[in-house]
This record gives C-alpha cells, sequence and structure tokens, in this order.
C-alpha cells in the first residue's frame, strides 16, 4: 500500500522531471517549422522546397505536417508561452504514461522517471519529434495492459489508429510498427521460457496482423506511400550523420550526458543484481533502443522512455525487501495536510520553472540567433540577394522571410549540397565553389566561423556588420553597403 510520504515524495520527482522537460523555444529547426505550419493553413501542404534559392522546387516530405500545424496555432494564439507551455506538458504526460506502465512500487518507479528526465533533457525541446515519445509510450502502456490482464486482447488493434495518427505528425510512426514487430517475436519467445510472463495467446497471434495494418494505414498521410520509405532514406544519409550534431553519438567527456550514462550504468545493474530477468520483448526493446541512444543523441529520450518501467521493475526485485512500506513513520509524514502541501509545492515548482522559461526566452532567442543582423538585412538593399547562411540559422531566416542557402531540413537538400555546404564553412581549399555557383551576394555567419576567417583576408569581400553575434561579409570591394 501506498503511504503519504511516499506519494508526497513521488510528486515532488515528478515536480522535477516536469522541471527538466521546460526548454526555451532555441531549437534550431523551430522557425521552419512554424513557417510551414503558416504556409499549411494559408495556402495547402507543400510537396516541393519553397523557402530556398538553391534547391527551389526540390521533392518534399512534408511528414510532420500535423505537428507544424499544430506549434502554428499555438504561436498565433499565445506565442512562445504557448508552445513552452504545451511541449512541457507533452513531455510530462510521457513520463506519467511511462509511470502508469510500471508495475514496481510507486516511489521506485518515480525515481527513474527523474533519471530518464535527466537522461533525455539533452533532446527534449518544443519540436515535433517529441511526439514520437508520447506515441511510444501509449503503445507500450497499451500492449503492457494487455499482458497485466487490464484490457482485452482484441484492444491491441487500437495500435493501428494510433499509428496512423502518429504517421500524420511525424514520419518516427516507424518506431510503432517496429515496437509492434518487435512484441510479436518477443512474446513468442517468451511463451517458450519457464516462469516467463507473455501476452494472453490471443494477442501474440494478432501482434503480426497488428503490425502489418498498422504500417499500411501509414499511408494514409498527404504524402501517401513515400512515408513509407522516407524514415530509412533519412536514417540512411552519411551526410546527416556526419555534420548535425544531434545525429551523432553521445559525447560522454561532456557533463550533458553524464545522465545518460548513468541510466545505462543503472540499467545494467538492475538486469545483473535482479533475480527475475525481463522478458524477451524487454530486452529486446532495452537493447534496440539503447543501440540507438548511443549511435545518435537525438534517440536518448526513446531509451529512456522504454526504460522507465523495465528498470524500475528490475530494481525493486533486485532490492529484495528493501521497501520503504516496511519502515516506520511518523503521523506527521502521514497527515493529509502534509500531502497537500507537498502537491502544492510540486505544481509551484512546475509553474516557476515554466514561468523563468518564458521570461528568459526573448534573451535566449536574441543570444543564439543574428536577431539585429537579420534587422538590417531587412532594411538594406540585401533584403532580396542571395545569402549564404549558417546551417543553424537557415530556420530562423525563413522565419523572418530571408531566402536562404540552407536550413535545417537536410533530408530536402540530399547528401551531395549539404558536402558542397560545408565545403565552404569549414573553409576547405575549394571553399569559393559553393559561393560562386550560387551567386551569393552575402555571408552570414557567427564571428568565430572558420569561413568568416578566410573572408576577412579575401580581396573581394568585405565585412560590413558585426554585433558579436553574427558578422555580414559582403561580396565586394568600393562602395559596399553599410550595415552597422
Amino acid at each position: 500500500m501506498t503511504t503519504t510520504f511516499e506519494r508526497s515524495l513521488v510528486l515532488l520527482l515528478f515536480a522535477l522531471a516536469a522541471a527538466m522537460s521546460v526548454a526555451t523555444t532555441t531549437d534550431p529547426d523551430l522557425w521552419w517549422h512554424l513557417r510551414t505550419g503558416q504556409v499549411i493553413v494559408e495556402d495547402g501542404i507543400p510537396s516541393a522546397d519553397i523557402f530556398s534559392y538553391t534547391v527551389d522546387g526540390t521533392a518534399w516530405v512534408t511528414h510532420e505536417w500535423g505537428s507544424q500545424v499544430l506549434m502554428w496555432a499555438l504561436w498565433s494564439w499565445g506565442g512562445a508561452a504557448a508552445l513552452i507551455m504545451t511541449f512541457t506538458a507533452m513531455i510530462t504526460a510521457t513520463f506519467v504514461v511511462a509511470y502508469r506502465t510500471s508495475r514496481a512500487r510507486p516511489l521506485v518507479t518515480a525515481l527513474m522517471v527523474l533519471l530518464a528526465a535527466a537522461a533525455a533533457r539533452i533532446a527534449t525541446a518544443p519540436r515535433p519529434q517529441m511526439v514520437n515519445l508520447l506515441f511510444l509510450a501509449l503503445l507500450v502502456f497499451l500492449l503492457e495492459r494487455i499482458r497485466a490482464g487490464a484490457y482485452r486482447p482484441a484492444l491491441a488493434w487500437v495500435a493501428v489508429p494510433l499509428v496512423v495518427v502518429w504517421a500524420n505528425l511525424h514520419s518516427g510512426y516507424l518506431l510503432g510498427v517496429v515496437v509492434l514487430g518487435v512484441y510479436a517475436v518477443g512474446e513468442r519467445l517468451e511463451r517458450r521460457r519457464p516462469g516467463g510472463r507473455p501476452l494472453p495467446r490471443e494477442a501474440v497471434a494478432k501482434l503480426p496482423l497488428v503490425a502489418a495494418a498498422a504500417f499500411a494505414g501509414a499511408a494514409v498521410n498527404p504524402s501517401g506511400i513515400a512515408l513509407w520509405t522516407y524514415p530509412l532514406e533519412t536514417l540512411r544519409s552519411p551526410a546527416m550523420r556526419t555534420h548535425i550534431r544531434e545525429w551523432q553519438s553521445p559525447d560522454f567527456h561532456s557533463s550533458w550526458f553524464w545522465p545518460f550514462g548513468l541510466l545505462l550504468v543503472v540499467t545494467v545493474v538492475s538486469l545483473v543484481a535482479s533475480r527475475r530477468r525481463p522478458g524477451w520483448t524487454q530486452l529486446l526493446l532495452l537493447l534496440g533502443t539503447g543501440l540507438a541512444g548511443l549511435q545518435s543523441m537525438r534517440h536518448i529520450p526513446l531509451f529512456a522512455v522504454v526504460a522507465i518501467p523495465v528498470v524500475a521493475e528490475q530494481l525493486e526485485v533486485a532490492w529484495d525487501g528493501l521497501r520503504l512500506a516496511g519502515r516506520r513513520r511518523s503521523r506527521l509524514v502521514g497527515s493529509r495536510p502534509v500531502a497537500a502541501l507537498t502537491a502544492g509545492l510540486a505544481g509551484v515548482t512546475g509553474v516557476m520553472f515554466v514561468t523563468a522559461a518564458i521570461d528568459a526566452n526573448d534573451r535566449a532567442v536574441a543570444e543564439l540567433y543574428p536577431v539585429d543582423a537579420v534587422d538590417r538585412l531587412l532594411d538594406s538593399e540585401l533584403a532580396e540577394a542571395r545569402g549564404y547562411n549558417a546551417y543553424g540559422w537557415g530556420g530562423y531566416l525563413i522565419w523572418r522571410d530571408l531566402p536562404v542557402f540552407i536550413d535545417g531540413r537536410a533530408d530536402v537538400y540530399g547528401d551531395e549540397f549539404m558536402d558542397l555546404y560545408f565545403q565552404a564553412e569549414d573553409a576547405r581549399p575549394d571553399w569559393r565553389e559553393p559561393l560562386d555557383t550560387f551567386a551569393v551576394d552575402y555571408v552570414l555567419l557567427p564571428p568565430s566561423a572558420a569561413l568568416g576567417v578566410i573572408l576577412e583576408e579575401a580581396a573581394d569581400w568585405t565585412s560590413v556588420y558585426d554585433d558579436g553575434i553574427a558578422e555580414v561579409f559582403v561580396r565586394c570591394v568600393d562602395d559596399c553597403p553599410d550595415l552597422r
């Protein structure tokens, strides 16, 4: 039986987990997501690039269209505050669903939620990818409820409409299909294991059909069957893995990744120390998402969500009798006023973190993006000119209605173009080729950029603006526009 003391601690732990889920609107892709949502609402879903002058008209699978419309609606209604509050609620809801999936003691699971939130923080923000976390948690919750006998096996078919909705929010729907496949294989193996706890036979028989129906149903989206192969094409892109930070492996020299490392250690220790081996399905899910997290930091939250119920149950068995329920507790700790006070404190803590993020949002954006530089460009003769921009600033330029050289839609630009872009950004010997090929008129980069150092010495390029955040170079010698 859960004590008032435990409930109070659980609330506090969830407040801390929710606080870790709060993030400002500084994700580089946020801005083109917002503009795309506006375009969809006003003109319909684009099927080709409409934002760049370099690959204008190239096919574009707008796989996040539902999320983008939602984000634009939130921004139109309440600006950055609405986005921050909604995505904080979405991420917190994900952890609540994972918490409810666990059959371990609430306090043990809440501790795992806190560790998972800390590990996932490296990649959680107001961005469409967050729907992958929520839908993954919902799918696992559904199947584990069937395992526990709380839901009838026939409810496994609910996974089909769940995946269809998911496919219209993000191409990560394929993860849902893979999870169904993992359950189909893992539960068959589990039925052969002595002492196993498999899903009911009826549910196991349905899972391959459910997975196939979910995959087929994912074609019910504006891009049609193109969404069947799109996720795999993205995952196979070598340019994305080479040049885009979030697609690279975590760097454990950075303290940002230490919670993920700790979560991995806790997971391994729980599996080794527990007297009860987890099911085949749980092992496959942990192994798959864990390897994905080690390969790409953007996948770390997926492992965190999967690990919560599995590791919590393993830890509880490993502790073998060290249960808080058996300890003495005072009447004061178990009182209703203390529980009410704790609930209030948890709520106030969450509100404070959200409010602080909202208050700091404009300052955070100004420190990361060329806000003033873009103001000057828009007021100058360069407003319609061809610019070469930092990769991470492309989305912001789209938001400010400037034509871009490149932005975060790496799938639209393709590996060959991405390599050409970084040829200049990395200041390679042939750095001039991309600028000449696309007749670039100005370059907008952070002052520390390698290309900027080269342009400082180039006879045909002149620095016309530098505010410490961004520097603008113009291809000219005399009569250069002055943006200062």
